[in-house]
């Protein structure tokens, strides 16, 4: 299995179908300025993924919160 994860720059379109080409399990990063794309990933993990609350799916490891203050930003 090919895993990775990229930032923004591998979300553009051509480089986000290579990595679904050789079927790689990517992360790929989604800004607020793609509001619609967020929007739509936010109802996914409300409706299909966290159907739970967090404390509950944490205590079961199915949720982990992580703040990072690197490169000048907070990130979570």
């Amino acid at each position: 299995m090919y895993c990775h994860a990229i930032d923004a720059m591998g979300t553009q379109k051509g480089i986000a179908r290579k990595s679904i080409h050789k079927n790689a399990d990517s992360i790929l990063q989604v800004k607020g300025n793609q509001q619609t794309l967020m929007d739509d990933i936010r109802k996914h993990f409300e409706k299909d993924v966290f159907t739970e609350k967090k404390d509950v799916l944490e205590k079961a490891g199915r949720y982990h919160k992580d703040l990072c203050g690197e490169h000048g930003r907070l990130e979570k």
